[in-house]
């Protein structure tokens, strides 16, 4: 009997390995899925771009056309009441703005490629325009202080202050092909990763400011995640550059601050990195295939969590077929999302703002 009884949990135990094994996607706990309560509206202008102060407050922002210049922002709490804060030129590109709070009582609101914004926390007041069109700026970041910046041109990466003085150069390009792209602060603002090289042919590296020494890493990405309470930074070869061809791998890899690959994760079509949180790398991918995509319309796009440390894949259901995720921003805590979609309802294209709670 008692040998029965073991054999029987041995066949538990291998039958429970089996399934852990082979079921690569876990439904994580039903998230709570909510819309702000009321979305500012202005005559000639759409709704632009979103993000999140460390507070959890929303940042919306409103723009008269993803070429023009003219923005206004609005500080929105949950009840939805709106309060406007900037009116007058954002200049910069539609797809990706940077919203940032600083130790130092400001926060900053990052136009990619063009301007950033910084307001007095305590006032909601603008204490500084930055416009890298001076310094012909490609691409630039700013500090998690709050009192440095990080961009590249032609010339090289430089770091300097706020006022562009002060400036120390950290790299210096071999020639244009080998330019510093897509800079960025690790989370103390001790280290900067970028990316130098060709499309194909990327290379990551890693900046220390204590020594002076640039590591390489030998990976194909453009961006770079810097999770909370990490030692180590994720990036990302998005596969945008390859979705012609028939064979596509794109991936995340969490590497360490040596520059060794800690995990890794292969997907199978082109991915939209979103937010690194404490302990997920969040991103979503569409998952039609070209002849479904063609006979609906309409992309469906699926959100997924990838646990960096142990390689969990996690698919989070928010009650919608996703066609395109425009702006996005996780809370400090890392459990909550703030999105500005187009989801799909009754075969029409609807725009929402939505709260994603994760929990925890």
């Amino acid at each position: 009997m008692k040998k029965s009884i073991i054999a029987f949990l041995s066949i538990l135990c291998s039958l429970f390995l089996f399934i852990s094994c082979t079921t690569p996607e876990l439904k994580i706990n039903e998230p709570q899925i909510s819309e702000l309560a009321s979305l500012p509206q202005a005559d000639g202008y759409d709704l632009f771009s979103i993000g999140m102060l460390n507070d959890n407050t929303p940042i919306i922002i409103l723009g008269t056309g993803k070429e023009d210049n003219l923005k206004k922002i609005y500080k929105v709490n949950i009840d939805g009441i709106n309060k406007l804060i900037f009116e007058g030129e954002g200049r910069g590109s539609f797809y990706a703005i940077y919203i940032k709070s600083h130790p130092n009582n400001t926060y900053s609101i990052q136009f990619e490629n063009e301007s950033a914004l910084i307001f007095d926390t305590a006032t909601d007041r603008i204490i500084k325009t930055i416009d890298f069109g001076q310094v012909e700026g490609t691409f630039f970041s700013i500090s998690n202080s709050g009192d440095r910046l990080l961009y590249s041109n032609a010339g090289g990466l430089y770091v300097t202050d706020l006022d562009f003085q002060n400036k120390i150069k950290i790299y210096t390009p071999k020639d244009l092909s080998t330019g510093a792209r897509w800079p960025s602060f690790s989370n103390d603002d001790s280290k900067i990763a970028f990316s130098i090289g060709e499309p194909l042919t990327m290379q990551k590296c890693l900046y220390d400011f204590s020594t002076g020494e640039i590591i390489t890493i030998d990976y194909n990405s453009y961006y770079t995640f810097w999770p909370k309470n990490s030692d180590g930074f994720i990036a990302c070869d998005d596969a945008f550059v390859r979705e012609s061809d028939n064979d596509i791998h794109a991936s995340f890899k969490y590497f360490n601050l040596k520059g060794d690959e800690i995990n890794a994760v292969n997907i199978s079509t082109g991915i939209y990195p979103i937010r690194a949180t404490e302990d997920y790398m969040v991103y979503y991918q569409n998952v039609q295939t070209i002849q479904r995509l063609t006979e609906t319309g309409f992309r469906d796009c699926k959100i997924k969590l990838w646990n960096f440390k142990s390689g969990e894949l996690k698919a989070l259901d928010i009650g919608y077929q996703i066609q395109e995720i425009w702006s996005y921003q996780a809370s400090n805590e890392g459990n909550k999302l703030l999105m500005f979609m187009t989801v799909v309802i009754d075969g029409k294209a609807v725009s929402k703002v939505l709260w994603v709670d994760l929990g925890g």
